[in-house]
């Protein structure tokens, strides 16, 4: 399964590397594609 999440704090997401979701995801049955919506924008704000 693949999952995208869109967000201004990817940094968040980071707490998914642990516990049934960790697990899963060094068990490749997931994957999370982290897309940081700051990367996309036109200015400074």
């Amino acid at each position: 399964m693949k999952i995208n999440v869109l967000s201004v704090f990817p940094e968040i997401f980071d707490a998914l590397k642990y516990g049934v979701v960790g697990k899963a995801i060094t068990k490749k049955l997931i994957t999370i594609n982290l897309i940081d919506l700051k990367e996309f924008s036109l200015n400074s704000y």
